[in-house]
């Protein structure tokens, strides 16, 4: 069998790595060199590293994550995570890459022309392309939200902070601030699709002057946008037939969206895997991405309310006292969770009615 990965972000590595299990033609095309700088928007933390088929001794893992500190006006809360990391995506991203030895790696950009000459000799195609995928053009779907993101890398004293994150709550957006290192910080801040770059980047800089740290220029920002979806537009195009070929979308080129919780980098590296091993496996990619997502959306559909009512520090407070891995409430893997979830998170309601 044939498969061809576009993309070679965490979607498409993870695409590149499970093919390398059932076929010995596969071609990963990917538009940047994997020496550069690759690391983009919110793209340092992996809040489930369980669901990415790397060891933890890679180059680019940093170190376990195992607390997220959230701040707002009402002060702050800490939550947990059974299985966080903190990586340097560019150095991950290129050490994986290297691993690969079974796969021909293409460093090209795919146009709609080129995914229809792939397709042709392909039997499987992944689209792992990004928040605006080469498929889109063809299946021409639109995006249930389309938000700006600012992301640099800082020097200053974050030694309050590490080896932990820190998320401020500010305006309506969130700050992220995940340090490498006491003396080097990635920060990102984001998203809502009412924000203007600008707006943000004037607030990066007044949330961040107690550190006095300099921040790169506006044009020096990597820039980016966060996508989500709704459930029946994302089942409905997350595969399609193509010159006999069956191309399968992943992570943000399908609209999977990490919402509040911020799960997208371990969501890009599970449906990378689903959408080839659902194929050799020949079962259903859209039942796996059905499953997954219901879940995931029931229990952010009973917090949405709670978290625009008292906050996201009280919440938090109140669900971290319950002793609920941040992990299971944003990204629930099975009802148990769910139910555990929802049942604390209405209990949070009640309490605060």
């Amino acid at each position: 069998m044939r498969v061809a990965v576009i993309g070679g972000g965490m979607s498409g590595l993870s695409a590149a790595h499970e093919a390398s299990k059932f076929s010995d033609e596969i071609t990963l095309f990917h538009q940047k060199p994997f020496s550069s700088e690759r690391s983009g928007c919110w793209g340092q933390v992996i809040k489930d590293f369980s669901r990415v088929p790397l060891d933890k001794d890679a180059e680019g893992y940093l170190r376990d994550l195992q607390k997220v500190k959230f701040e707002d006006k009402q002060g702050s809360a800490e939550v947990s995570f059974t299985d966080g990391a903190a990586v340097e995506r560019s150095s991950l991203e290129s050490e994986w890459a290297s691993q690969l030895e079974e796969v021909s790696m293409e460093q090209e950009r795919v146009d709609k022309s080129r995914l229809k000459q792939i397709s042709e000799k392909s039997d499987l195609v992944v689209d792992c392309s990004g928040p605006f995928p080469v498929s889109k053009k063809i299946r021409n779907f639109r995006y249930r939200l389309i938000a700006p993101m600012l992301n640099c890398k800082v020097s200053g004293d974050f030694s309050d902070i590490y080896p932990n994150v820190k998320v401020i709550r500010y305006k309506n957006y969130f700050l992220e601030m995940m340090p490498e290192t006491e003396e080097e910080c990635n920060i990102a801040i984001g998203c809502s699709k009412e924000n203007n770059p600008a707006e943000m980047y004037t607030d990066m800089k007044e949330m961040l002057s107690d550190r006095d740290i300099e921040v790169p220029a506006f044009g020096e920002m990597k820039h980016g946008n966060y996508v989500s979806n709704t459930l029946p537009t994302i089942l409905r195009h997350s595969s399609f037939g193509l010159n006999g070929a069956e191309v399968r979308l992943t992570g943000d080129a399908l609209g999977i969206g990490s919402d509040m919780s911020g799960f997208g980098n371990s969501r890009a590296a599970w449906t990378g895997i689903q959408a080839v091993r659902t194929y050799f496996n020949d079962t259903s990619y859209r039942r796996k991405i059905f499953s997954d997502q219901l879940l995931s959306r029931s229990v952010h559909t009973i917090f949405r309310p709670v978290h625009r009512r008292i906050g996201i520090v009280r919440t938090m407070k109140y669900i971290g006292g319950q002793k609920v891995e941040a992990d299971k409430l944003g990204d629930p893997r099975n009802l148990k969770d769910i139910i555990k979830a929802s049942k604390q998170v209405i209990e949070s309601i009640s309490k605060h009615k």
